[in-house]
């Protein structure tokens, strides 16, 4: 059963901040700097992205006649480019995004916890198990 917003005590949002802060700090353990494309998917996501922040539209610039990219999501790319125009260096920008990454990796902890804590702790440490899982899952594709 639902806590009442009154009852929702301030431990319920320092436990959701320490364990979003701890998702936070797993992704972070699995950086390597300035490396891309290991596992494909994230060099097609940092090679369009790097078209965006050029002017090039959403292409795959690594390819002859550069052709438009029609298989990835935009919404990621598009993040890194912004990345991409404060950090114009390849490959130091590529910690850059690997922060932002781990940081959008930590969110749904964060939206997990405060919005369980309401629940149940149980159902709390459930969901952070889970996002924890996806936020590394998402780092390594």
């Amino acid at each position: 059963m639902l806590k009442n917003k009154e009852t929702i005590l301030k431990k319920d949002y320092i436990i959701a901040a320490f364990l979003t802060l701890a998702t936070f700090t797993l992704c972070f353990q699995f950086i390597v700097p300035e490396v891309c494309g290991v596992y494909h998917d994230d060099a097609i996501y940092v090679i369009t992205a790097k078209a965006i922040a050029q002017g090039d539209g959403y292409r795959l610039v690594n390819l002859p006649n550069s052709p438009k990219q029609t298989k990835y999501p935009i919404l990621y790319p598009l993040l890194l480019s912004v990345i991409w125009k404060i950090f114009p260096f390849f490959p130091k920008n590529i910690f850059y995004m690997q922060i932002m990454t781990s940081l959008l990796g930590s969110m749904p902890t964060a939206q997990c916890s405060s919005k369980l804590a309401q629940a149940s702790p149980i159902n709390c440490a459930d969901c952070n198990m889970f996002a924890a899982i996806k936020g590394l899952k998402t780092l390594s594709s």
